[in-house]
C-alpha cells in the first residue's frame, strides 16, 4: 500500500482587470511540499467561471524550473505527462478541463522541500445584471471559490490537506472602463466574507 503525500495550498491570489464587460484574470496558487520525499503526482481541482477562456498556464517549481503550458490534444498531453512522471522528468505539469467550469492541475515528481506556484491566466465575459440593492444595471464579475457537489456527497473529504491554513486569499480588481454600465460606482455583493 502506497503512502499518500499532500501538497498543501499556502496562498491564493487573484487579480482581475475589468475593461467594460471583459475581465482579464490572473489566478496564482502557491503550494508547498514540506516532506522529505518527492511527490510522484499531485492533483488539484479548481473551479473557473463557465464562460472563462484560459489564455496561459505557467508553473514555477522552486527557484530553478519554470514550465509554460502548450495546448495539445487531450490524449497526447496526458500520455506525455504520464511518460514524464514515469521517466522521472523533473516536475512535469498538465492542466485539464473536466467540464466548462471544472479544471484539474497535475504536477509530477515534485521535489522535496519545494514551493510550487501555478499561474493561470484567463479571460471572461461579464454579465450585465440588476443590482439587488438598487434599481440599476451593473456588471457581475463571478469568482468561484469552491466546487459544490451537484448530486449527493463529494468524493473528496471536506477537511483536505489543500485547505488554506489561515484562509489566505487575496483578490484585487482593477476597473479600467465601466462602459457606462453603472454610473454610481462599484459595489460588492457576495455570499462570502470579502
Amino acid at each position: 500500500v502506497g503512502t499518500t503525500l499532500c501538497l498543501p495550498l499556502l496562498n491564493v491570489s487573484l487579480t482581475a482587470t475589468v475593461d467594460g464587460t471583459i475581465a482579464h484574470v490572473e489566478l496564482v496558487q502557491t503550494f508547498d511540499n514540506r516532506s522529505d520525499a518527492i511527490i510522484d503526482t499531485a492533483n488539484h481541482i479548481l473551479p473557473l467561471y463557465d464562460r472563462a477562456v484560459i489564455a496561459s498556464f505557467e508553473c514555477t517549481i522552486g527557484d530553478e524550473r519554470r514550465v509554460m503550458g502548450l495546448v495539445k490534444p487531450r490524449a497526447q498531453a496526458r500520455q506525455e505527462f504520464d511518460e514524464a512522471v514515469r521517466d522521472r522528468v523533473k516536475a512535469p505539469a498538465i492542466l485539464e478541463e473536466h467540464t466548462p467550469e471544472i479544471f484539474e492541475t497535475s504536477l509530477g515528481n515534485v521535489p522535496a522541500k519545494t514551493t510550487v506556484e501555478i499561474k493561470i491566466t484567463y479571460v471572461q465575459e461579464l454579465k450585465v445584471v440588476i443590482m439587488e440593492t438598487e434599481a440599476t444595471e451593473g456588471i457581475a464579475l463571478t469568482i468561484p471559490l469552491s466546487i459544490a457537489p451537484r448530486y449527493g456527497e463529494s468524493l473528496v473529504p471536506r477537511d483536505t490537506a489543500s485547505k488554506l491554513r489561515e484562509e489566505k486569499l487575496d483578490i484585487w480588481v482593477r476597473l479600467v472602463n465601466d462602459c457606462g454600465v453603472n454610473h454610481e460606482g462599484c459595489q460588492a455583493e457576495s455570499c462570502h466574507r470579502i
